[in-house]
């Protein structure tokens, strides 16, 4: 399900209907803090990691991630990841609250939303240092980069880390890890990425 179908199917509590129990992805604090076994990993592995670049929809993933890095070292910076067309969370920083965008189509869907909710926004703002938006034609060159060069399927919303990443001097971002989020990417469109001419450097927003 996109995860702007996904919102709308809980602020409309469409989930009261299904048989099934549902625990939203955004704001269930037991998911929350599982991500955050992911921070716990990343610091066991690399402790003097300058900076994590981590994909965000409704925020649940960076909010685990960056509570545990930032517990663990304040000064590890957090890089919240979205869509360039979907900037969400850049504009919940920019606003000082979450705010209602235009959602379009984009091939990062699990890395875009069309609000950040009320209840993530404070967890969101404490733990991520800066939001990066990426284009959709440097989410195409990362998930190439991906296949081609690391032998990694990754869909749009995972690889976005990369591009984000590849779009900063390496002298800025130091030592660096990508949460590279998720492998399902439609065939089609992944073959069609990998046979299409190189992209322009990277070019990125900050926020």
């Amino acid at each position: 399900m996109p995860s702007h179908e996904l919102m709308a199917f809980m602020l409309e509590e469409r989930w009261k209907q299904e048989p099934y129990a549902y625990l939203t992805p955004w704001g269930e604090p037991a998911m929350i803090a599982g991500h955050g076994t992911i921070g716990l990993e990343i610091f066991a592995d690399l402790p003097d990691v300058d900076t994590v670049f981590v994909p965000v929809g409704g925020g649940a993933l960076v909010c685990g991630i960056g509570s545990a890095l930032k517990a663990l070292n304040p000064d590890i910076r957090i890089v919240g990841v979205q869509s360039e067309v979907n900037p969400a969370l850049a504009e919940a920083f920019r606003n000082g609250g979450p705010v209602w965008i235009d959602w379009k189509p984009t091939i990062c869907e699990g890395a875009s939303t069309p609000l950040i909710v009320d209840e993530m926004y404070p967890l969101l703002r404490q733990v991520v240092d800066e939001a990066a938006l990426v284009s959709e034609a440097d989410a195409r060159a990362a998930i190439k980069r991906l296949a081609l060069g690391n032998k990694l399927v990754a869909e749009g919303a995972g690889a976005i880390s990369v591009g984000a990443a590849l779009a900063e001097p390496p002298e800025k971002r130091g030592k660096t890890v990508c949460i590279v989020s998720g492998g399902s990417i439609d065939p089609e469109l992944l073959a069609s990425i990998l046979t299409e001419d190189e992209d322009d450097a990277p070019s990125r927003k900050m926020t």
